[in-house]
């Protein structure tokens, strides 16, 4: 009695890209199951990812012990890619109501943005005018996709506070000339003495 056995019968699963900022990655779609995975930085059925280096790619293989060998093993790539820059800065972290605000990010090529005013407005747009006054968090999140499924691979994110001005009140405003008078050509200075303005 002579069995033969398919060379395609086991399967390790498709190659895989993954984001360096992730701990560790859990192999799972090989098959049939009750094989053994090796290679670099593996234990067990799990890949400890801050052992690869970022932007490279590592050949691992999958066995069934029990099958005969030269059909017994398949092999698979794990390719890393690095996490996107969510940092940036702001034009100014105080602004008055309906004033323009800009922000600057520190990335952009290859990198999709959301931005998150903090006032229930969002989107990619870099610029915003707030409505109402008082402390907001501005939340910028970076992210790449994967090539093959667009569906998000890389994510950071990075947050900073903006303080909007209430508008000051009819006669809010009031100040202090020094000195209160003399002979031309005079200098003066102005102290401001108003509550909660710049």
């Amino acid at each position: 009695h002579l069995e033969v056995i398919p060379n395609d019968l086991v399967d390790a699963g498709d190659d895989m890209l993954v984001c360096q900022n992730l701990q560790a990655l859990q192999l799972s779609a090989a098959s049939p199951p009750g094989g053994q995975y090796s290679g670099y930085a593996i234990n067990g059925s799990e890949i400890d990812l801050h052992l690869l280096l970022p932007d490279s790619s590592y050949l691992y293989w999958y066995t069934l012990e029990q099958l005969p060998e030269g059909c017994n093993t398949d092999s698979f790539y794990i390719s890393t890619a690095l996490p996107p820059s969510a940092a940036f800065t702001l034009s100014k972290d105080t602004a008055c109501l309906q004033e323009t605000v800009f922000l600057q990010l520190t990335q952009q090529t290859g990198v999709f943005h959301q931005i998150d005013w903090g006032d229930g407005e969002s989107g990619s747009t870099t610029t915003h005018e707030y409505a109402q006054p008082g402390t907001y968090t501005i939340l910028h999140t970076a992210y790449t996709l994967q090539p093959a499924t667009l569906q998000p691979l890389c994510v950071a994110s990075d947050s900073m506070l903006i303080y909007i001005r209430a508008p000051i009140p009819p006669g809010g405003l009031s100040f202090i000339a020094e000195p209160a008078g003399g002979c031309a050509p005079l200098s003066v200075s102005f102290h401001n003495t108003s509550q909660d303005t710049l």
